[in-house]
């Protein structure tokens, strides 16, 4: 038995059997309702696919018309399957409403709703090139690469970005990744709230600002994945650029900063992400005004096929000698980190980093037993890892979960916190951590659980809402 694994929040079906020797190209697709989509079966079992026995996992979206075709009937997440001479393979299908636009570029500042698809990994579906104050709301934008590209001018960027999905597709060139929900640069102020990302390399991508305001909250991701696509709707184990669901990188002294509210559920065998939540060369503006991460849901940190993976949930990362540009003054508190192949929460750099009340909850395996870990993973990490003399003032406290790990023979082992960098002159510091009680096999796939139904109950109890309106539809 494995010990744990949920199914994603963009619930893609349920695989069924699924043998090498027969696979349906292609492996993954996009259809708007009206289409009709046709797969093939190829194997040395095959055969003719017109002998091939066909079905969908909602006939009410995806209807079959005979002979590896179907009709797209309403939006959705469909798994069709395929089964020929007792042997069966599966595809997954998103189908969009139909009704997109072309890619628009805005120039000028206003309110802006709309379906806008690029079917071109050059072309994101939106790019902003002004300095005027910019919302996108209740729009859904779609594509093989960056979904929404936005710069700013001379004074910075001033974007909203508040219910809206965004669907990253295969863009079925070999050796081309997936783009990002958001990359934004020379930014004052930037606010993404309410949004739903299925399927996208990154989440939010801000680099090289002084913005004033930073607000990342209430969002939902799900089975992102940064692996180069094969061409064929399937994915390499190749990573052109290894993704996050955010990413701040050389964003310096933000005075009011707060990543907050988020869920992120990746899926084993479907997903690949790095550091799920990174923080590159970038820093709050003072100790009483830090960068603030809280109450985020983080489940599923891992690479598919990956068994070298360096990634993880919550991450300081750069090195830097130079105080004006290494990770500084960053509070993280009160986020869950479940089910991660490496660290769950670590401060690999930087000064005045503050990592309280958390949970990192992991056992290492998928659900068919098979690990996730690495043999290095740990619960939480303080570790100076570029050796910098900015490293200082940091500390893990008061946090709790567990983390198993296999050791070097493949047997379970224990591993929820690993300090080298612990140094009193430095006043690096770890104090009253309390880490699941129990014997080797802790934790295990109900504490796994329990922290999906925990946070649930938090949410509830503190009223937030996550993700894009119903009114809004892919």
């Amino acid at each position: 038995m494995g010990c744990g694994t949920y199914p994603s929040i963009a619930n893609l079906g349920k695989a069924t059997n699924k043998l090498t020797t027969l696979s349906i190209f292609p492996a993954s697709s996009i259809a708007h309702v009206g289409d009709n989509i046709s797969f093939t079966a190829q194997g040395e079992s095959a055969g003719d696919s017109a002998a091939c026995s066909w079905s969908s996992s909602n006939d009410q979206m995806l209807a079959a018309t005979g002979q590896g075709t179907f009709l797209a009937n309403s939006p959705g997440n469909v798994t069709i399957t395929a089964a020929c001479a007792q042997q069966t393979a599966t595809s997954t299908v998103v189908v969009l409403q139909s009704g997109y636009t072309a890619p628009i570029t805005i120039k000028t500042g206003g309110r802006y709703s709309g379906r806008w698809e690029s079917l071109d990994p050059t072309v994101p579906a939106v790019t902003i090139k002004t300095d005027e104050q910019v919302t996108i709301e209740d729009s859904v934008v779609t594509g093989p690469g960056n979904l929404i590209v936005a710069g700013g001018e001379k004074s910075g960027l001033h974007l909203v970005i508040q219910n809206v999905i965004g669907i990253g597709v295969d863009p079925r060139i070999p050796n081309k990744a997936r783009g990002s929900f958001l990359t934004a640069s020379t930014a004052n102020s930037i606010d993404v709230n309410h949004c739903s990302m299925q399927g996208v390399s990154f989440g939010v991508s801000l680099r090289d600002s002084t913005p004033t305001y930073l607000n990342i909250s209430n969002n939902i991701a799900s089975d992102m994945d940064d692996r180069a696509s094969d061409g064929n709707g399937g994915s390499l184990l190749y990573r052109p650029l290894l993704g996050h669901f955010v990413q701040v990188g050389r964003v310096k002294a933000i005075s009011a900063a707060t990543i907050a509210w988020n869920e992120v559920i990746n899926t084993p065998g479907k997903a690949s992400v790095e550091d799920i939540i990174n923080i590159y060369n970038s820093s709050g503006e003072s100790a009483a005004n830090p960068l603030q991460i809280h109450d985020n849901y983080l489940q599923g940190a891992f690479s598919a096929g990956n068994s070298n993976y360096t990634g993880g949930g919550i991450i300081t990362d750069g090195g830097s000698n130079d105080p004006q540009q290494a990770d500084g003054f960053v509070d993280i508190y009160n986020n869950q980190v479940v089910q991660t192949a490496n660290y769950g929460i670590g401060i690999n750099s930087g000064h005045d980093i503050k990592v309280r009340n958390n949970r990192v909850v992991s056992c290492g395996k998928d659900k068919s037993g098979n690990w996730l870990a690495t043999t290095w993973s740990n619960g939480y990490a303080l570790w100076n890892g570029y050796n910098t003399n900015q490293f200082y003032n940091n500390e893990i406290i008061a946090n709790a979960g567990g983390l198993i790990r296999p050791n070097a023979s493949g047997d379970p082992m224990r591993a929820d916190i690993w300090t080298p960098a612990l140094s009193i002159p430095l006043d690096n510091s770890v104090q009253n951590n309390q880490f699941l009680a129990g014997g080797i096999s802790a934790p295990t796939q109900l504490d796994e659980q329990n922290e999906r139904i925990a946070w649930d109950a938090k949410l509830l109890q503190n009223g937030q809402t996550l993700g894009a309106d119903a009114n809004v539809q892919p």
